[in-house]
């Protein structure tokens, strides 16, 4: 019940997949199948530190998932989710990595991102933490590495060598630290990946509007990038983040289809350009109708597989539940 929050958000905002990777996972892919979204689900995996660092988890994570045959066309697919450089032990994130490659599985971290991370990194291994993630194997073009706040041109070099996926967040990334510098991203043609993070940190899951945020961003700090480059961030919402999870090119034959229906009105007029229209005017008040893989999820702004008066109450129950245990232990 507390995922229904920000998946109701994400839906309404014509989020169709869902990257997930924190705690409670087995909920939350729950939730994401019960509305008919699609989502790639990790438990984080943290033996060093972080909310609930664990040796136990990874072991009962690789058993479920080793050897195991997945049907691509399964709304929900697994990914390997280690936490960060400074939770996770460089010989735990070797033999995810590994592991990862060998069973053809997404590898979705945090890393580098926050000044702690960055000090707490040097000061034990004397490299950054993405000089690290790469010494672990953890880099690939199978690897979305998020937030990435601290980087040098060696860290650049690395993550584009390496073809890996940064991922932007950056409503998240503003209210708890900085901006990553999108026009290195930019720049160093880092494929980008345009991301909410989460509820506790940004409140929204509209991802038009974070796509919009990371431009204004570039824009501001290099004015030769401009509207122009409207399809480069786009496509960081859209065809790179499609081609990253589904492995392939959207619109091609056998390719997961979802449709969604963002409504023209007086308030988008004019349409000279369908994209920057979309791009820069476009808000989740315009989606009318999603659909997922030939099924409607969203109608007429109405989640379709969610009894919403039941949701709410199943969430508030939920939430009280949590804050009476944490008032409790605090006693």
């Amino acid at each position: 019940p507390l995922s229904y929050s920000y998946l109701v958000d994400a839906l309404s905002a014509g989020v169709t997949t869902v990257a997930e990777h924190y705690y409670f996972s087995a909920g939350v892919a729950a939730a994401i199948e019960e509305m008919g979204m699609r989502g790639f689900v990790g438990e984080t995996i943290a033996d060093l530190g972080g909310a609930f660092p664990s040796k136990e988890t990874w072991p009962q994570v690789k058993k479920s998932l080793q050897g195991k045959s997945r049907n691509p066309k399964d709304k929900i697919q697994p990914v390997l989710a280690p936490h960060a450089m400074d939770t996770v032990t460089p010989e735990l994130l070797t033999e995810m990595a590994d592991f990862a490659k060998a069973e053809n599985l997404p590898l979705h971290m945090h890393l580098s991102q926050s000044e702690s991370e960055w000090k707490t990194v040097q000061k034990h291994h004397q490299m950054t933490p993405v000089q690290l993630a790469e010494k672990c194997g953890a880099l690939s073009e199978k690897t979305l590495a998020v937030h990435l706040l601290h980087l040098g041109e060696k860290d650049l070099a690395c993550l584009k060598d390496s073809g890996t996926h940064a991922g932007y967040c950056p409503s998240s990334q503003l209210l708890y630290e900085r901006s990553a510098r999108i026009n290195d991203f930019y720049e160093w043609e880092i494929p980008v990946l345009v991301g909410t993070d989460c509820a506790a940190s940004c409140d929204h899951a509209d991802v038009l509007a974070e796509a919009r945020t990371a431009a204004f961003i570039g824009i501001a700090h290099n004015a030769e990038l401009r509207l122009r480059e409207t399809q480069w961030f786009f496509d960081s919402i859209c065809d790179r983040a499609y081609q990253f999870w589904f492995g392939q090119k959207p619109f091609t034959p056998g390719a997961p289809a979802d449709v969604v229906f963002v409504e023209r009105g007086l308030l988008a007029e004019p349409v000279n350009d369908p994209l920057n229209n979309l791009f820069f005017s476009a808000t989740a008040r315009r989606v009318r109708h999603v659909m997922i893989g030939g099924v409607f999820c969203l109608w007429d702004r109405q989640v379709v597989h969610l009894d919403m008066e039941d949701a709410t109450t199943a969430y508030r129950q939920a939430v009280n539940k949590i804050t009476r245990a944490v008032e409790a232990a605090r006693k």
